[in-house]
């Protein structure tokens, strides 16, 4: 039975998921929530939270990432595993070129660009109720 997907911007601060990029729009898919932060922060998850899997690297746009499709095969595999959540781990490895779309933008904004580079790597986890409502808590700015 396919069930909508939720998106999730803000984790806890206590998780060291500092502060999240914008969720993308990754369409129909099976009760799996999305969360991105940039690897740089320690990240940890509440201990309610087990790891099912991790993707390989691999290297998305800016667009990409934002794209009505970006996870979408991926959260089909992480339910398939069981997982409720699905962490995009991100590192920038090439930021916006294009100086007619400012990083405060929405790459949206910015028609025939394809904005920052990232390398992203996936982790998909089963978490109990209480661990999910820990990581849809906002974080500190």
């Amino acid at each position: 039975m396919a069930r909508g997907i939720s998106f999730a911007i803000p984790v806890a601060a206590a998780l060291g998921l500092a502060a999240c990029a914008s969720a993308s729009r990754a369409g129909a898919a099976f009760g799996v929530t999305v969360y991105r932060t940039p690897a740089g922060n320690g990240v940890r998850m509440p201990s309610g939270c087990r790891l099912l899997g991790e993707s390989g690297s691999r290297t998305m746009s800016e667009s990409d990432l934002d794209g009505p499709g970006a996870f979408s095969g991926d959260l089909a595999s992480a339910a398939a595993a069981g997982a409720n959540v699905l962490l995009s781990v991100e590192t920038m490895i090439s930021p916006r070129r294009d100086f007619d779309c400012a990083a405060a933008q929405p790459i949206s904004d910015c028609p025939g660009t394809l904005g920052a580079w990232y390398r992203v790597v996936l982790r998909s986890y089963a978490c109990d109720d209480a661990a999910r409502r820990t990581l849809a808590t906002p974080s500190a700015p």
